[in-house]
């Protein structure tokens, strides 16, 4: 599979066309506010798209639409956002299944995690099956940093500062796994959202 990687910090207003078994790989880090339309017409092609969005101190929208226009297709999007202090986001990731196509395989996972007690966040997977040959999920999981997790890293005798950055940093090396840059991307992150 061939592995691509996108940097969003602008508006982002896209459509673009995958043709062959891909792993997108995009971060959007704000201020930003995303409308992104991903064509999926070939036959047989697998597709991972990871998305890690990083917010902070800002209202951020995103509307993610992938389409499944042929069949055998097996497409996966995740949705990974890090909400830092005052920000507030609403996502909204969409698979559409075209009509009388078959044998596609369909998964959409939101998750976000609060940094911030003032944070704000709307998640809204949906799937639009306009065909019957599918197997589709869809989910949306929404957590604080968790004391308790926090606490047992701690018992390890790292700070609290480093364990804060240890479960962050593990979000963030889900999108970025395998790219060059990797750890220059995530202390930067890191950073940015702390």
């Amino acid at each position: 599979m061939e592995n691509k990687y996108y940097f969003f910090s602008w508006e982002v207003n896209e459509k673009f066309d995958i043709e062959q078994d891909t792993v997108c790989n995009m971060v959007v880090q704000a201020p930003c506010n995303l409308d992104l339309n991903v064509s999926l017409k070939q036959k047989w092609i697998k597709v991972k798209m990871n998305y890690l969005f990083l917010w902070k101190e800002d209202n951020i929208k995103g509307n993610i639409n992938v389409n499944i226009e042929n069949s055998y297709i097996e497409v996966s999007a995740n949705m990974f956002l890090l909400l830092g202090k005052n920000s507030d986001i609403n996502v909204k990731g969409n698979i559409n299944i075209n009509p009388n196509i078959e044998k596609i395989k369909a998964d959409l996972v939101e998750e976000a995690l609060y940094l911030d007690d003032k944070a704000k966040v709307g998640l809204v997977p949906r799937l639009n099956v306009m065909s019957n040959d599918v197997i589709a999920s869809h989910s949306a999981k929404v957590e604080r940093l968790s004391e308790l997790s926090m606490f047992y890293i701690q018992s390890k005798g790292i700070s609290l500062e480093e364990a804060k950055k240890l479960v962050i940093s593990s979000y963030i090396n889900r999108v970025l796994d395998g790219y060059e840059k990797l750890e220059e991307s995530v202390e930067k992150y890191i950073d940015y959202i702390l």
